[in-house]
């Protein structure tokens, strides 16, 4: 279209242009000439992509997502422009902002996910969101393709495509109650009534109210259990004490093991593992947090049985020393490594013992302990017991007080009580009437013919365990044929006293009664100490015949304990 200008002798043309729905006029003025040039300028505006079929990969209710994994959203978005597009995903209740540099879009409520890059134009972008604990089992969903035009982005229209996707949460551990029976949380005694059976209840939720209502699957493990694999329900890395099946939702779960409390079982805490698991598709197990519990065996009271005595009866060694032994056989139902160690004791009334099974008071004539006894051919619940052997022989003296009432008790430490047994051992100590003279000779040295030796002692001990009596009798020096009759020979319970005055002399036989039949009449006691001999002494003189071959003369006289004193019985 050309117009003539006559103030300025110039052409002017009009050109219409139509672009794309646009109108723009261009006038351009310029001489007249044979030819001309005409500049033109075009803008093309923008246009959003399609968003495509955005989907959440079939999370629903009957294929929920698990809490801890992840819903992956995907589509595909072509754009008229070529631009290539970003994905995102949109909480609903807002709107989506395009980036003005071609950027990353942004949900104005919030977004689940938006993909971490633009992809070319009919090409698939994705976008991933964990599941939490906090979202709840429906979620719906908005998505938007925005390209990345650096121009200006420009976003399309929302899709919900097949939202809303669903979130499984972990079934809650609540009380867990383990014992001898349901709903019990005493401690368990080995072998429970005959059943050996430790009974668990747990108390199972799954949080999920959307219909269908998950059932949930409880397992008890071992303590070796290092996870839980829900899909097979296996205990990994230990094994399975028992399991039950489809429990509903707010009940408890109950189910028992034979096994555990068995007979032996070691007292005190045992562990184990609770694990829960849902029956929706995705068998979702609980959170970790209650997996750990334990239940309690209780320290029960061992026995004994065949308790045997190593020397009965008893024979103590004059002045000397005897052992004695015993043994049986322990038994406890927590197993016979239950029992740490043993100790004993033999005693006699009026001894006692304490509370723990040891002396109230030592003594060597009615009470002795022994600090250590042994323990072996442990097995299963049983261990014998030896006491006063080895290294801890249990050493009795003479003076040990004879009676066939003697008790042999044994204790147990199964650690940290001791166990002190009613059932004991009885034997016999016999009596022991033992004198032991201290001096080895009476030594009367050189005595003139006619005349009397001084007073030489002779200190008798009593070296057994009952009050004792001696007779005193011997036999003639001799020297060279010559003899002394042992009647020269006199004595008296004083050292000051007079030959043939208030004395008595030595007779071939002694015999009971008194003094004139050889019975010293000393009643010596028994000692309470085995290196203090409880003594008496008594004392001679010789005298010499006037008519007397010279010599040394040597005799022998007898000491002879007797239980009975001078005038009948003790």
């Amino acid at each position: 279209m050309r117009r003539a200008n006559s103030n300025k002798g110039l052409s002017e043309f009009l050109f219409p242009v139509f672009v794309a729905g646009i109108f723009a006029l261009f006038i351009v003025v310029g001489a007249y000439a044979a030819s001309d040039t005409v500049n033109l300028t075009i803008n093309v505006a923008n246009v959003a992509p399609s968003v495509g079929s955005p989907t959440d990969n079939g999370s629903s209710t009957a294929t929920p997502t698990n809490v801890g994994t992840n819903v992956t959203f995907s589509t595909t978005a072509t754009d008229p422009g070529g631009d290539g597009y970003w994905l995102a995903v949109c909480k609903t209740g807002g709107t989506i902002t395009p980036d003005a540099g071609g950027g990353a879009p942004t949900c104005t409520a919030g977004d689940w996910c938006i993909s971490s890059s633009a992809v070319a134009s009919g090409a698939q972008n994705s976008c991933t969101y964990g599941a939490q604990q906090s979202d709840a089992m429906s979620n719906a969903w908005e998505a938007y393709a925005c390209d990345d035009n650096a121009a200006g982005s420009a976003c399309s229209s929302v899709s919900t495509g097949d939202s809303p996707f669903n979130v499984n949460h972990p079934p809650v551990i609540g009380t867990v109650v383990i014992g001898p029976s349901y709903g019990s949380s005493a401690s368990v005694d080995p072998g429970n009534g005959g059943t050996g059976e430790v009974y668990f209840r747990v108390g199972v939720t799954d949080p999920d109210s959307e219909a269908p209502q998950d059932t949930i699957d409880m397992y008890a493990c071992s303590s070796a259990t290092t996870s839980f694999d829900a899909s097979t329900g296996t205990c990994t890395g230990g094994s399975l004490l028992c399991s039950v099946t489809d429990v509903t939702t707010g009940t408890n779960a109950d189910c028992t093991d034979a096994d555990l409390a068995s007979i032996p079982t070691a007292h005190g805490s045992h562990n184990v593992k609770i694990y829960l698991r849902d029956n929706s598709s995705t068998k979702l197990a609980d959170d970790g947090s209650n997996n750990a519990q334990a239940y309690t065996v209780t320290d029960v009271t061992p026995t004994i049985s065949g308790l045997n005595i190593g020397s009965n009866p008893l024979i103590p060694s004059a002045g000397g020393s005897v052992t004695q032994s015993y043994t049986a056989t322990v038994s406890d139902d927590n197993g016979y490594a239950d029992v740490d160690s043993a100790f004993g004791a033999i005693y006699v009334a009026p001894a006692t013992l304490t509370g723990n099974g040891v002396c109230s008071t030592a003594s060597e004539i009615n009470c002795y302990d022994v600090s250590s006894c042994e323990l072996s051919g442990g097995s299963g619940t049983n261990v014998t017991v030896t006491c006063g052997t080895g290294g801890t022989p249990l050493t009795t003296w003479f003076n040990i007080f004879p009676s066939d009432s003697w008790k042999a008790h044994i204790s147990v430490l199964g650690t940290p009580t001791i166990y002190s047994f009613a059932t004991e051992g009885t034997f016999t100590v016999n009596a022991l009437s033992a004198v032991n003279v201290a001096e080895g000779n009476i030594p009367y040295g050189p005595v003139a013919l006619g005349g009397t030796s001084a007073s030489q002692p002779t200190t008798l001990q009593n070296a057994g365990n009952i009050v004792i009596d001696v007779l005193i009798q011997g036999s003639d020096m001799a020297s060279n044929g010559d003899t002394i009759s042992r009647i020269q020979q006199h004595w008296a319970p004083v050292t000051g006293f007079t030959w043939g005055t208030d004395d008595y002399a030595l007779l071939e036989t002694a015999s009971v009664g008194s003094a004139v039949n050889g019975c010293s009449d000393r009643s010596i006691p028994v000692t309470t100490d085995h290196t203090n001999y409880t003594t008496s002494q008594i004392f001679w003189k010789i005298k010499i015949p006037d008519i007397q071959a010279a010599g040394s003369y040597t005799g022998t006289n007898y000491f002879i304990a007797t239980p009975d004193d001078c005038s009948g019985g003790i």
